[in-house]
């Protein structure tokens, strides 16, 4: 398998891991040292990501259309849209998004984590 099918295999099974609830194989995905950084500007570590999309969201539908894989080294940037349904566990307020994403993925030990995602909103 190329590096840019493992990324898009990677990127895959993230999203999996969001829908299913995951906490464990989407910790499996994730860089110790995560930056992500919502479209809202909120700025998470691993462990409050983490918290929060398994124990505060949940996710009802995400799409990844025309992603865009640059391999530089060990480190592959993503960039792409990202569509998503998901409710607010505490208010069950549905939200619906659509966004611009850019992902840092590096090559730690033979295996792809994501160590950075910066989103913004379209539109």
């Amino acid at each position: 398998m190329t590096d840019e099918a493992e990324i898009r295999a990677v990127e895959t099974a993230r999203v999996q891991a969001l829908l299913a609830a995951d906490g464990e194989k989407l910790a499996s995905l994730l860089a110790d040292d995560l930056v992500h950084i919502h479209a809202n500007g909120l700025v998470d570590g691993k462990e409050s990501y983490l918290a929060a999309a398994t124990a505060k969201i949940e996710f009802l539908n995400i799409e990844r259309p025309e992603l865009r894989v640059r391999l530089v080294g060990d480190c592959a940037i993503v960039t792409g849209p990202l569509n998503q349904s998901l409710r607010l566990r505490d208010s069950g307020a549905i939200l619906e998004m659509q966004m611009i994403v850019t992902q840092v993925w590096d090559k730690r030990s033979g295996q792809w984590l994501q160590n950075s995602f910066h989103a913004g909103r379209v539109g």
